[in-house]
């Protein structure tokens, strides 16, 4: 049933920059330390990792996770797709073949697991998740 509607996020994304698939696949550590192909639709430019470098100085959390609110490297159907969480959707894929749960922590990238300390690495215990445990909590507490 998602078909057309993924259809569409694919001609949304091509055409607001055609320079590359609007699929991405990055490398990911899942359960027990294992690396898998994790997928995406494309929400920055076809040049983000290498940017990444000059933009170090502007992370904006601690430890081996890379955050920035106005990253540069977004693009505008990024900005949407990544608001509403459509990016994510080619990761039913990630579940379908077991790489991926609905609910656990999220896959981390080689480099962010490479600068784990011990209490980190327990991440690697479990399946990695579509969404994780304290985003399905902030849906249900009631405020």
């Amino acid at each position: 049933m998602l078909w057309p509607f993924l259809l569409l996020v694919v001609l949304i994304i091509y055409l607001d920059d055609p320079h590359g698939s609007p699929l991405f696949s990055q490398t990911r550590i899942g359960r027990d330390g294992k690396t898998f192909r994790l997928y995406k639709f494309r929400s920055m430019y076809m040049n983000a990792e290498e940017k990444l470098s000059g933009l170090m100085e502007q992370n904006e959390m601690d430890g081996p996770v890379f955050k920035m609110k106005d990253d540069p490297r977004i693009t505008r159907v990024g900005h949407i797709i990544r608001r509403c969480s459509i990016d994510e959707l080619p990761q039913l894929i990630n579940i379908l073949k077991g790489d991926m749960s609905i609910v656990g922590p999220r896959p981390a990238l080689p480099r962010e697991v490479a600068q784990y300390n011990d209490y980190q690495k327990q991440r690697l215990y479990v399946t990695p998740g579509l969404t994780c445990y304290w985003q399905i909590l902030g849906t249900l507490t009631v405020k």
